[in-house]
């Protein structure tokens, strides 16, 4: 750890931290940017007491630069939330009609089907052990799915 022997450049490296974060802050929080006099008033009550005259603009433009730089990321994230809109997986389309609760005893059901829709498919699929690894089976008899 090194410590400086000027105490003045250690107050204007908190200050221009402390700058850089609210900029941040204030960015991804959607608020507008400040101006040097509103920020200056908050950096004045902050722990670090106030900022010094000399250094006023160059802590600003500390806050600035990080401020637009978060802007800019977030305008980038979200143009490109736009662009692929809509979205992949869009919402389920119920036909205008949606209903709430459970389907009444007389809405017919349907019966599953396990029959192969081409039997062909079935056989070039090779059978794997069942732990979704891909493995083979390792001299298991494989039991057939559908009609032959």
């Amino acid at each position: 750890m090194t410590t400086s022997t000027h105490p003045k450049n250690d107050a204007l490296e908190q200050c221009l931290r402390e700058a850089e974060r609210h900029g941040r802050g204030d960015a991804q929080a959607g608020a507008k940017q400040r101006s040097m006099d509103a920020l200056m008033e908050v950096l004045d009550h902050s722990d670090n007491g106030p900022v010094p005259g000399d250094a006023r603009q160059r802590v600003y433009e500390a806050y600035t630069t990080a401020f637009q730089r978060v802007t800019k990321r977030e305008s980038l994230v979200d143009a490109a939330s736009e662009m692929s809109f809509p979205a992949s997986d869009p919402p389920s389309y119920m036909a205008g009609a949606s209903v709430a609760g459970r389907p009444d005893n007389d809405t017919p059901t349907e019966t599953p089907s396990h029959k192969l829709s081409d039997p062909k498919v079935a056989e070039e699929v090779s059978p794997s052990d069942g732990t979704g690894t891909g493995a083979q089976t390792q001299g298991r008899t494989v039991r057939k799915v559908g009609k032959d």
